[in-house]
């Protein structure tokens, strides 16, 4: 990866000038040589920052600490007051909702707006339209004026034609949290492939977990002021050093936990019968975008030998389900038609978040398990069982079968990522992703 600086910060400062009320405002103007009216405030203070070719750079501090002001000013959409912001390459910006959108514009419209600004040709912008429409999921809408959009369609818009548009350099300002579960997971896919094409990536965020998740550097600012720069887990642990205690996430309310409990005994016999179904359908076409939880947004591989076609996913009393509480297990039931035998069949699932982390993988190869071969046109049914202990959240889950004789030597016939999105509710508090289950105990002491 190349190292050469694109973005220069050299002694920075911005300066505001704060009244207390529009006459004072008034009376400055016109009387400039009197006493002044203002108070000064520095939103940053002497920052001197050198961001190399190829860095994902987190940004975090608490509100008020400078960091939207930092990224306007590596944007040019504010004049330091003193001081230099020098950028080398092609810089495409998501600040702020509908920031730089004509309200009475369409989606589309504002795309090739947005385009031109950044001083792409406008056929070169209409070849990637298509791929900006698909990417925002916005159907109809692109031709709509975005005076109508939701906050989400804002995000869909602007993340779309920011990155669509091949920048060097991407800065994103909170953005995406107000994205959906399966959206931001298709954002951060997008962040993973810009990292391997060497592209730099400024992230301002308050959620430390994404800095230390996407991030190879991170800076903490306070005050205006440039407090550290280093490594994420330093960074971010001087950060928590700010903050007052930390957030203890909340119990599912009970209307949630109805979602999973309620209704067993009216239920029961229908549920059975959808087990029972999926277990004895024979073969037939991909179906399993009639699954519940189903993410359309999954990457599917396959090499034509063997296919996944349908899944199940139980947990309790609860069948074809999309949501558990934490600590319940998870059945996963996988459906697989074989187009050639398969001499030695393996199969496997991992469970990531949102952003992409693996917080679990499990393989049969793992265990040294040998199956007998399976025979063309055969299906097979594979159960795994694994008990949830996640935090609250939404997961995307990997299913897949391989061939081989073990870890090393396994070939993947099917691959079906991310193809599950399931929301966990939790029923107790605890920091982190995976409740570990901790014990303790006092232990009396003698005199």
């Amino acid at each position: 990866m190349m190292t050469s600086t694109v973005i220069s910060i050299k002694n920075l400062y911005k300066k505001y000038k704060l009244y207390s009320s529009r006459t004072d405002q008034l009376k400055e103007a016109l009387l400039p040589f009197q006493k002044t009216c203002h108070k000064e405030f520095f939103a940053l203070k002497d920052i001197s920052l050198n961001i190399a070719r190829g860095r994902t750079l987190g940004i975090i501090g608490k509100n008020g600490s400078g960091k939207s002001t930092l990224l306007q000013l590596i944007c040019s959409i504010l004049k330091p007051t003193s001081g230099s912001v020098s950028v080398t390459g092609k810089i495409s910006a998501l600040l702020e909702l509908g920031g730089g959108f004509n309200l009475d514009m369409t989606g589309r419209e504002n795309i090739m707006w947005m385009g031109l600004l950044m001083g792409i040709p406008s056929n070169d912008l209409k070849k990637k339209m298509p791929e900006i429409e698909e990417f925002s999921e916005l159907g109809e809408f692109i031709d709509q004026p975005v005076k109508k959009y939701s906050t989400g369609m804002f995000l869909r818009l602007g993340f779309a034609t920011a990155i669509n548009v091949d920048p060097d350099i991407l800065v994103i300002d909170e953005a995406l949290s107000v994205g959906d579960a399966k959206f931001q997971h298709k954002c951060y896919q997008k962040f993973k492939y810009f990292q391997e094409q060497g592209k730099t990536i400024l992230l301002v965020t308050h959620d430390s977990n994404l800095i230390l998740k996407h991030c190879d550097q991170a800076i903490l600012l306070d005050s205006g002021n440039l407090l550290e720069i280093g490594k994420p887990a330093d960074v971010v642990n001087r950060y928590l050093d700010f903050l007052e205690g930390r957030h203890i996430s909340q119990l599912p309310n009970t209307q949630d936990k109805k979602v999973i409990s309620a209704g067993k005994a009216d239920t029961e016999n229908k549920e059975e019968l959808k087990l029972k179904n999926f277990l004895s359908a024979p073969f037939q076409e991909d179906i399993c975008h009639q699954r519940n939880g189903y993410n359309k947004n999954e990457y599917h591989q396959h090499s034509g030998k063997g296919k996944i076609f349908n899944y199940f996913l139980t947990s309790e009393d609860k069948e074809d389900i999309s949501t558990i509480i934490s600590g319940q297990t998870l059945n996963i039931y996988l459906k697989i038609f074989f187009f050639e035998p398969v001499s030695i069949p393996h199969f496997g699932f991992t469970i990531k978040t949102t952003e992409g982390i693996v917080v679990y993988g499990y393989n049969t190869s793992f265990s040294h398990t040998r199956f007998a071969p399976a025979k063309e046109s055969e299906v097979w049914v594979f159960k795994f069982s694994q008990k949830l202990n996640l935090h609250q959240g939404d997961y995307f889950i990997d299913l897949g079968v391989d061939e081989g004789t073990g870890f090393d030597s396994i070939q993947s016939l099917d691959r079906r990522c991310s193809i599950i999105h399931l929301s966990v509710l939790e029923d107790k508090n605890f920091d982190g992703i995976v409740d570990l289950d901790t014990a303790f105990e006092k232990i009396e002491h003698g005199n």
